[in-house]
């Protein structure tokens, strides 16, 4: 019989998948001495995350988890494990969950936005028709391609259905990230170097190294904060930023 090769010493989880993903098993194990188990205290991985919610949403969430007398963030991942169902897609799952518990403290946000200037704001895509429309679209009709080298087009069923009514360049163009997408890049740049330049958000970053300040911009967005809030950690901590852009 053929010397089993040794299994060598993982630095981590991801280290061993990827391991394991290209490898034969049946090289390094002899199965046929496996002997089933059974592992009582095996817990899934857990992987810690940012959430952002409205302070009316995470007040409420609160007062239910304490009726229930649980923490809230326990409560939380009991509604999420009940809105999750293994009979739909990961995709058809991730727009359920949306619907229904993120989705109404942005309707109240773009509410009170639009009419705090006199505006009434419209959502034609949330009409009932066009969601029930939608949640019978197949989620590969959602999310076209991905495979055989295919690069993925989301919104792929929407871009279709008004294929005559725009021209290529718009209807087909990538997906941007929002500020790139609405064509404030080059206005921001030129806005932030009137109140920062690049040697005062040198000297900035080195005041703030633990907020790993990426740019004048971010300098500014940060000493913008800083001044505001008097207790600023906190809010920090919340706040989402841009991805790396790629080089071209």
């Amino acid at each position: 019989m053929k010397k089993k090769k040794k299994i060598p010493e993982f630095k981590s989880e991801d280290n061993e998948r990827d391991f394991w993903a290209e490898r034969d098993s049946t090289e390094f194990v002899d199965w046929r001495k496996a002997k089933r188990a059974v592992l009582p205290n095996l817990k899934p991985s857990v992987k810690t995350i940012s959430l952002r919610l409205p302070e009316s949403m995470l007040a409420e969430l609160k007062m239910l988890a304490n009726k229930r007398d649980v923490p809230y963030q326990s409560l939380m991942k009991m509604f999420l494990a009940d809105h999750w169902s293994e009979r739909r897609s990961l995709l058809e799952n991730i727009c359920y969950i949306e619907s229904r518990i993120f989705l109404q403290p942005l309707l109240q946000m773009a509410d009170r936005m639009t009419m705090a200037h006199s505006i009434e704001g419209r959502v034609p895509f949330l009409d009932v028709a066009m969601i029930e429309m939608a949640q019978r679209i197949p989620p590969e009709l959602k999310i076209h391609g991905g495979k055989d080298s295919v690069r993925p087009v989301e919104k792929w069923i929407l871009r279709r259905a008004v294929e005559d009514l725009l021209p290529p360049e718009i209807l087909w163009r990538d997906k941007s990230q929002f500020d790139e997408g609405s064509g404030t890049v080059d206005l921001l740049d030129r806005l932030i170097a009137e109140v920062m330049t690049e040697d005062e958000a040198y000297e900035y970053r080195k005041r703030y190294p633990e907020a790993r300040l990426r740019s004048a911009e971010e300098c500014y967005y940060h000493h913008i904060f800083m001044d505001v809030f008097e207790n600023a950690d906190p809010v920090l901590k919340n706040v989402a930023r841009w991805a790396e852009r790629p080089v071209n």
